[in-house]
Order: C-alpha cells, then sequence, then structure tokens
C-alpha cells in the first residue's frame, strides 16, 4: 500500500563509499512516497520520483552528486579542477590565470627530497601528473603582494626565477615580500587565495640555490610576508603540489 502527496519530483542523498547501497529514500528524511518496496541505490546514484503514481528509481549520474542532486559535466572556469571523464576534483583549486591546478590541502613539513617525491608520487581525482613547483610557479600562488607575486605579464621586484637566477646574489629588496602580519587575502591572512588551506607558512619550490650556498639548498616561499627565501635542504617546511592545466 502507498502513500501519495502532491510532489511530482524528488531526489535522495547519494550513497556514500565505493560500493554503497542504500534503499531510496529522500532528502531531509521527508517521505515523499512510501512503497512496499524500495530500490537500493548505488555510488553515484540519486533516487528519482517522476510521479505519484510510479514507484522511486535509481538515477546514475554521470559526474557524481551532492545532496540528493547530479553535478553537471566539470566546468573549470566554474568548479575547478576536473578529472579526465568530466568529475570535479574535490581538495584542487585552479588558477585561470597561469592554467596551474594547486593541491588545497598541503603535506606536512618535509625535507626537500621527500617533498619532491610525495607531490611525484601524488594523486588527486584521477590526476598522477602532480609535481612540487618551482619558484615561478610558487610565487604565482602568492595574491595580494605584487612585488613577489608572479604573473604572465610581470615578475614582481624580486629577481629570484626559475628560468634566470637562482643563486644566492639572487635575492634582493624585493624578495622581502610585503606586510609580515598576515594581511593578504586568503584565509588567516595568507598570501594566497581564499580558496587554498593551510597555515600561513613556508613551502617548499623545487627550485635549487645554485650557487653561494654553503651547503645544498633550495628556494621557498614564506606566506605570512609573501617573501621569498632559501634554506638548507634537510630543514623541514610544508609542501603545495601543482600540476598543468584542469
Amino acid at each position: 500500500m502507498k502513500l501519495r502527496v502532491a510532489f511530482l519530483l524528488a531526489f535522495a542523498a547519494c550513497a556514500s563509499g565505493a560500493n554503497a547501497q542504500v534503499h531510496c529514500r529522500m532528502p531531509n528524511g521527508v517521505v515523499i512516497e512510501q512503497w512496499e518496496s524500495l530500490p537500493k541505490c548505488q555510488d553515484n546514484e540519486v533516487c528519482s520520483l517522476s510521479t505519484s503514481d510510479t514507484p522511486p528509481i535509481c538515477v546514475l549520474c554521470e559526474h557524481g552528486c551532492n545532496s540528493g542532486q547530479c553535478w553537471p559535466e566539470c566546468d573549470p572556469s566554474k568548479n575547478g579542477c576536473c578529472t579526465s571523464d568530466g568529475y570535479i576534483i574535490d581538495g584542487c583549486w585552479f588558477d585561470p590565470e597561469m592554467k596551474l591546478s594547486w593541491q588545497v590541502n598541503p603535506f606536512g613539513k618535509k625535507v626537500w627530497s621527500e617533498a619532491k617525491y610525495v607531490c611525484e608520487t601524488f594523486t588527486l581525482g584521477d590526476r598522477s601528473d602532480w609535481r612540487l613547483p618551482n619558484i615561478n610557479e610558487l610565487r604565482s600562488l602568492v595574491k595580494g603582494c605584487a612585488v613577489t607575486d608572479v604573473t604572465p605579464f610581470d615578475t614582481g621586484d624580486c629577481q629570484v626565477l626559475d628560468d634566470s637566477c637562482l643563486q644566492i646574489t639572487c635575492s634582493n629588496n624585493g624578495c622581502g615580500g610585503c606586510d609580515n602580519n598576515g594581511t593578504g587575502p586568503g584565509q588567516n591572512g595568507c598570501y594566497w587565495d581564499p580558496n587554498i588551506n593551510g597555515g600561513c607558512s613556508s613551502f617548499w619550490s623545487s627550485s635549487e640555490v645554485v650557487e653561494g650556498a654553503i651547503a645544498p639548498s633550495a628556494w621557498f616561499v614564506f606566506f605570512q610576508s609573501a617573501s621569498v627565501c632559501e634554506t638548507f635542504q634537510d630543514v623541514e617546511i610544508d609542501v603545495r603540489c601543482v600540476r598543468s592545466g584542469t
């Protein structure tokens, strides 16, 4: 026996976890139709009720789902990073100006060689071509501090650049960045985009100091002041990976 109501279309929440199965149910626990037998929906399916006279069915969402709604095909200009088959990659932010995809939630502190390794072996969504950013790419993540920010049209005042100047002597006054009190546009005043997570700390680049260091060293950016600095490669600082494209 079934109870009918006036609603003609409703969706249930997604099943959670791979291979999950849940009985067809409606959002927020509201019973819209109650049938003697209900289908079990798989992961990436929603429960659809087309009319009050027909039982609900499971509908496959081609590009994933959330809160009972199918996602549209991933659009980098709206959704950020996309998998090769059109799914939205959670935990990834796409910079449309630089055409770079960034890991939103960073790894913890690591020495330089470990930082390179974790990025080279990192997979997010179906993307596995991540890398530790070079100093130009890492500086492009800086927002709100023009002296160290790198854009397609300007490299700022800091002379440290991956393709031209990586010696200790390349570090000039412009590499000192901006206000050290954390007044950037990101969360907690970090000098990066608001979509990026993590503390306003130091992050490794893949660019090594090529001359002038007393021990193997590499360049990094301190995002509380957007300053560009160098340190020994056996020092542990934070890691954020990058890849080209969406």
